[in-house]
């Protein structure tokens, strides 16, 4: 299973773990390897050398790698998956998110990034107005929103029904996008990223806390496609 991050890796081989060891059924222990690839855009090169030595690969990318072909077309085709079949229903789901409002205007950019410049007097550029200036374009886009909330920011009618047809095609290829948005909106209560997030996270009950539901079933699922362990 080939992740964005360490951090996600670490998340789902515990959530894999604690599915199994609190089975009550005997469960042959699926044989997944839980790797990382500092990345979206690496996963195509990861998934591409595992495929090569016929190794089954899932790979598991935020909800906004559907903002763009890149990478979702080269992970798709790295699993010997047809992207020319998926294309049009990718096409309408992003074409649908990209109809909606963005949190800013351009003209809200500009005066947002603007004052921010204002304020800027050191030789040596701010990393804190750097992260500030990139916060406000990407609230320039529905793309923001979207990874923030995930399927629920699909709009009805045709467009959801299209993004579930969407999502059946990438897992038949292997390919799980995470439809909660991203990794830590699997548990919502606590505010940090990254590994802060997954470091308090791990310390709770994985198999039975009930904000974790949905990545149990989401990981669940990947658990249902990889093949067991030979005995």
């Amino acid at each position: 299973m080939v992740t964005e991050g360490d951090a996600d890796a670490r998340f789902y081989s515990a959530v894999a773990e604690s599915i199994i060891d609190t089975s009550e059924e005997i469960v042959k222990r699926p044989s997944i390897k839980f790797v990382h690839c500092g990345g979206k855009a690496r996963i195509p090169v990861v998934v591409r050398a595992l495929s090569a030595v016929d190794v089954s690969v899932i790979a598991v990318a935020d909800f906004d790698v559907l903002n763009s072909d890149k990478p979702l077309k080269d992970i798709v085709e790295a699993a010997n998956g047809d992207w020319s079949a998926l294309r049009p229903k990718w096409k309408a789901v992003k074409d649908a998110i990209e109809s909606k409002k963005p949190d800013l205007t351009s003209a809200e950019v500009k005066a947002q990034i603007g004052k921010i410049l204002e304020g800027v007097t050191d030789a040596g550029f701010p990393e804190s107005a750097k992260t500030e200036i990139n916060r406000i374009f990407k609230k320039s886009t529905p793309w923001a929103n979207a990874k923030e909330t995930g399927k629920a920011f699909v709009p009805s009618g045709d467009p959801s029904k299209i993004y579930d047809e969407l999502m059946i095609g990438l897992k038949q290829q292997g390919v799980f996008v995470v439809e909660v948005g991203e990794l830590e909106k699997f548990y919502r209560k606590e505010g940090n990223h990254g590994p802060a997030w997954v470091n308090a996270v791990l310390s709770l009950n994985l198999a039975e806390d009930a904000d974790l539901a949905e990545s149990r079933a989401f990981v669940t699922e990947i658990m249902s496609w990889a093949k067991p362990a030979s005995p």
